[in-house]
């Protein structure tokens, strides 16, 4: 090491001379020492310390060391630097880093990372795919209050806003995006915006699942079995909705209601409910099928589509069956079933019977009815004897008649009428005996 004052002193040649050589060997020694030189400091004097090896210089205020380099060839600096040209870092096996100034790019070579931390951040390329790799503990984090990941040309592909959605793009049109309640698909403009469900990854002939909806406001379910698309549910905005098995649709929401295509299956011992109370019910209990009315006021009725009866059950279990020709309202005859199998109730006991009297109509009533024979409109050729509702409705005889929902004589009952001829034997009795007392 060589430090000196800077200071030659008078003295005698020789003394003047040694003086001289230790004044130049401390400048060719840049003032070398584990300590700063004690004397003769001036600004921009050199000083390598080697007790820290680093070359120093003394700043212009000559009140401070500046470090510049080690003693080992590196840069120390303690100030900006600029470097005015290109700037190579060599790694290991050609892994440089290099500042190229025409670029303006620090440009890393194959497997050369740009690290942070512990190594727990690496940015680099390996020749033939670029990274961002996190190895550390904590979470990979992008911070920002709008995030856009957008391909080389500038097409859109993944949008992240704060305090809003996240959005996924396809060739550059949104087609997902979330939102306060859930997410929203889109569709391209007059197309299908569309949510596929895949089991197995790259088999197009595996079972798999979408969704659909189009700007017709229509919303399909559909399943992929045998290398075709068929539909499960089909809704439509404003209109029917509709339920599929196999691709072959078995119920549809109507206006009105709804249609059933095929069957409607209840197991056994599995009702069918119609009424406040269940009032009216179907089921099967594994032995037999079952028809039930539970209601207390009203009929069971059994009506043909223009409302006109043909059969039903009233309050008192009796059951009633009109027979009406097929597709007419016109001829027929009525009759009336009771719960134990006689063809009418009030003909049996007087338990079943109130307010008797003795019956008003006979003979001369019976006189006022014509006895036909008719074909029926639907019975081709084959020829009946009875009476017409209507001239029986005329005569007075309204008891005996049946009338439809217009109040109209549709059917008359016959059985009931055997009173009115045992009233007219009766009374021709009494003339033939008068006749034959005389």
């Amino acid at each position: 090491m060589a430090q000196a004052d800077g200071v030659v002193a008078n003295g005698t040649g020789s003394a003047v001379r040694s003086d001289i050589n230790g004044q130049y060997a401390a400048l060719w020694s840049n003032h070398s020492g584990s300590t700063e030189p004690s004397s003769g400091k001036v600004a921009y004097q050199f000083w390598a310390d080697t007790n820290t090896n680093i070359l120093k210089i003394r700043n212009s205020a000559n009140n401070a060391w500046i470090s510049l380099f080690t003693l080992a060839g590196g840069i120390d600096v303690d100030a900006a630097s600029n470097f005015n040209e290109d700037v190579t870092f060599v790694g290991d096996s050609s892994k440089n880093a290099v500042w190229d100034k025409s670029d303006g790019a620090l440009e890393f070579a194959d497997n050369a990372k740009c690290t942070f931390g512990a190594g727990d951040l690496a940015i680099y390329h390996d020749g033939n795919h670029s990274y961002v790799e996190d190895t550390g503990t904590g979470d990979l984090r992008l911070k920002g209050s709008t995030i856009r990941f957008r391909s080389t040309t500038g097409e859109s592909m993944i949008g992240a806003f704060e305090n809003g959605a996240v959005e996924l793009y396809q060739n550059n049109f949104r087609c997902f995006s979330t939102n306060t309640n859930g997410i929203t698909l889109y569709g391209p403009e007059g197309g299908l915006a569309q949510l596929e469900l895949y089991a197995d990854e790259g088999d197009d002939n595996a079972d798999k699942w979408r969704i659909l909806s189009n700007t017709n406001g229509n919303f399909h379910l559909q399943n992929h079995t045998s290398g075709s698309w068929e539909n499960t549910i089909l809704a439509t905005g404003n209109g029917t909705t509709e339920l599929y098995f196999d691709n072959s649709k078995k119920f549809s929401t109507l206006s009105d209601g709804c249609n059933v295509d095929g069957h409607l299956y209840q197991g056994d011992g599995e009702a069918h409910y119609w009424g406040a109370g269940n009032d009216f019910t179907i089921w099967h209990d594994s032995t037999d099928c079952r028809i039930r009315y539970n209601h207390t006021v009203g009929s069971l009725k059994f009506q043909k589509n223009d409302n006109s009866n043909v059969g039903y059950f009233d309050t008192s279990g009796d059951f009633f069956v009109q027979r009406i020709y097929d597709n007419t309202t016109s001829g027929g005859a009525n009759v009336r079933v009771q719960s134990n199998g006689l063809l009418q109730r009030d003909t049996s006991s007087r338990r079943y019977k109130n307010t008797i009297e003795d019956a008003t109509h006979g003979l001369a009533d019976l006189n006022k009815l014509r006895s036909v024979t008719y074909k029926g409109n639907n019975d081709g050729d084959t020829i009946f004897g009875g009476l017409i509702a209507e001239e029986v409705h005329d005569a007075g005889l309204t008891e005996f008649v049946d009338y439809n929902s217009d109040n109209q004589p549709d059917a008359l009952r016959y059985a009931n009428m055997v009173s009115l001829c045992i009233k007219a034997i009766q009374e021709l009795s009494e003339k033939i005996a008068v006749l034959e007392a005389k």
